[in-house]
């Protein structure tokens, strides 16, 4: 579903999707949200944050020139990759057998399985 169409938040249907009502013909949710009007603060949020960062990249481009910006951009990818890798490589130090169970509060489990490839700094 659309969060935002034609730059209008659709909070009336988010709201009702997050506490489990049918939109839009889709199925209202099985497991509704606990609090439908903190998560619709919660978007709100993240939207006024997407747009200042909009409205900030709009304002580099204009002082720096497109492909300064970019390049910085690529930089800070290449940055954030390799520390991914790191991390991958010290945690594969840290798996016994690369599977471990995370329980969650209404009783479920999830049960994770990891390759690690530390030479490669890869996962999957």
């Amino acid at each position: 579903m659309k969060l935002v169409e034609r730059g209008v938040l659709r909070e009336a249907e988010m709201q009702a999707l997050l506490a489990g009502e049918a939109v839009d013909g889709q199925e209202g949710a099985r497991y509704p949200s606990r609090n439908p009007q903190q998560n619709l603060a919660d978007l709100k949020a993240q939207i006024a944050a997407n747009e200042k960062g909009v409205q900030e990249l709009r304002r580099m481009v204009q002082q720096f020139g497109l492909p300064v910006v970019q390049a910085y951009m690529r930089h800070v990818q290449d940055n954030a990759e390799e520390s991914v890798r790191r991390a991958i490589t010290r945690l594969a130090a840290r798996l016994q057998d690369g599977r471990f169970t995370l329980p969650l509060d209404n009783g479920a489990q999830v049960q994770v399985a990891v390759r690690i490839d530390a030479a490669r700094g890869a996962a999957r």
